[in-house]
């Protein structure tokens, strides 16, 4: 019975090594002209330059907000005094 169990997994493990890169992912790690060959192999031609550009703004996006998101993430919320104290009790009550 465990060996049945183990059938699926060993099909999927075959299966991941045949399948390409993801482009967002390339071009997160900063490999656009690897994302435009894998994009290549899976769109047609006269749509891989609309995609990729697509998938850079989002990144750039993201890159935009992710900056601007880490000074607001915590201290954001205390600039409203309704929810200062709610952090203050969390913060004190493990004493």
């Amino acid at each position: 019975m465990l060996g049945l169990a183990a059938v699926p997994s060993v099909l999927m493990f075959a299966g991941m090594l045949f399948m390409p890169e993801s482009p967002r992912w390339l071009v997160f790690k900063g490999c656009p002209e690897q994302a435009r060959l894998v994009l290549s192999k899976l769109r047609p031609a006269d749509k891989v330059d609309a995609e990729l550009q697509s998938i850079v703004k989002d990144f750039k996006q993201h890159r935009r907000s992710q900056l601007g998101e880490c000074s607001t993430a915590v201290f954001g919320n205390l600039e409203n005094h309704q929810k200062r104290k709610p952090f203050a009790v969390a913060d004190f009550d493990h004493f």
